[in-house]
């Protein structure tokens, strides 16, 4: 028999292990062990599964588990106390929390409710099950009750429903584990028994809290010994010993943290070379804050933004389109300008239109970001114009040591319209 264990590994036999960043493909396997608790005890490290980092959660999706469950596989899934947890989500540069059901990949619904001090009903442990739950069995959540989603099966199986089987209530006859199956609405015998008869689905999902003084291990090794006959070989590292880390690991492990949120906010500015709306002058205001300027945020209806200088301030017209700019723009940028003057009274104010022109092409590929009498209206009201893409090569080039942020003002300063990066250093165009 072929097994997959997801989230850990089972010391002493032989199988396939993936871990919750990794796909892996249950329905290529007998038995599919998962380890729900794995995912809480990396938070830090994942994020949610719809994240477009690599570190998101790779669940398996419902299609391969109705698949598996039609090849009458099983799959364990030890639980952990809880079935939300909030994890970072990173998506197009931006970053947040966001709650993630460690449930909600399953083909069933399924109603769990949390309690402290539930304990379970030795009586209504079967037989098989009696090696795992004794009396003092304590688990503060249980499964009352699930049903199978709507569109999972195919069409010729709309009747199917699912079969809860308790494996093990609390003193009040709720489920604090159970065994769900896909059976045909027309087999009433089936649905009330646990006997092994053909059905359409013949799989089961087990839903399994870990035992209490158990690792994911232990747990998953002692079910397959005692349910599916293997012969595991002892560990000779025991479980206690695998939590032990060293100073230099935790510094390790803390400095990767680090790292991946470093990673995260600047991942954020490749905004600059695609981006429009708002999500375009909130990315232009943080690059001018990465390269140490200080700048002041956007108010609605009178500008998208300013960055300060010593003596002078710019008020900001940001503006992303698939064409060149318009003489809408540079003219919005001049009423910015005029109405911030009262605001800034210590600085001389003019306008810098910050363009993501053509912005679906590549940049290298893109053609003037204004021409014509946009431009002639520019330089006529003395503003100046830096392109998205320019403002993250700046960045670029000033993480690599090549451009300091004193160059950069001093060509924002003095340029007639706009500045470009040339062999690493800038030159002013007009």
């Amino acid at each position: 028999m072929r097994v997959l264990a997801k989230g850990g590994s089972i010391p002493g036999l032989q199988h396939d292990e993936a871990e919750w960043e990794e796909p892996a493909n249950i329905k290529d396997y007998d038995i599919v062990i998962l380890n729900l608790n794995g995912i809480i005890e990396k938070a830090g490290e994942l994020a949610t599964p719809s994240s477009n980092i690599p570190q998101s959660i790779e669940f398996p999706s419902v299609e391969d588990v109705v698949k598996s469950l039609g090849a009458g596989n099983e799959l364990y899934i030890f639980l952990p106390d809880t079935r939300k947890i909030n994890l970072l989500r990173v998506e197009d540069g931006n970053s947040s929390k966001e709650e993630v059901d460690l449930l909600s990949w399953l083909p069933f619904d399924i109603q769990t409710s949390e309690e402290s001090g539930v304990s379970v009903d030795q009586d209504s442990v079967p037989g098989r099950w009696q090696w795992y739950f004794n009396e003092d069995f304590d688990w503060p959540m249980y499964l009352p009750r699930a049903s199978l989603k709507d569109d999972v099966l195919p069409v010729e199986d709309f009747f199917s429903t699912v079969s809860q089987y308790s494996i093990a209530q609390t003193t009040f006859e709720e489920d604090i584990a159970s065994r769900l199956m896909i059976t045909d609405t027309g087999d009433l015998v089936s649905k009330f028994s646990d006997d092994e008869m053909e059905r359409n689905y013949p799989g089961s999902v087990y839903l399994l809290p870990i035992k209490s003084g158990y690792s994911f291990s232990e747990a998953a090794a002692e079910t397959l010994s005692q349910l599916h006959d293997f012969s595991i070989e002892a560990s000779s590292v025991p479980d206690w010993a695998e939590s032990k880390q060293l100073p230099r690991q935790r510094e390790i492990i803390e400095k990767s943290h680090e790292l991946r949120e470093e990673f995260e906010r600047l991942n954020r500015f490749n905004k600059l070379l695609y981006a429009d709306g708002p999500e375009l002058e909130e990315t232009v205001l943080d690059a001018f804050q990465e390269l140490g300027f200080e700048t002041r945020p956007e108010i609605s209806g009178k500008r998208d933004g300013a960055v300060l200088f010593d003596d002078k301030v710019y008020v900001l017209e940001t503006h992303g389109t698939e064409n060149a700019i318009g003489i809408g723009k540079v003219d919005q940028l001049n009423r910015w300008v005029r109405d911030a003057e009262k605001d800034f009274e210590d600085r001389d104010v003019e306008g810098l239109l910050v363009a993501n022109a053509h912005r679906r092409q590549e940049p290298e590929d893109r053609g003037q970001p204004i021409v014509g009498d946009p431009k002639d209206h520019l330089k006529e009201y003395g503003y100046k114009l830096l392109t998205a893409p320019q403002l993250y090569q700046f960045i670029q080039k000033n993480q690599q040591g090549r451009l300091p942020t004193d160059e950069i003002e001093k060509v924002l300063l003095e340029s007639e319209i706009t500045a470009e990066i040339e062999q690493g250093s800038i030159h002013q165009v007009d």
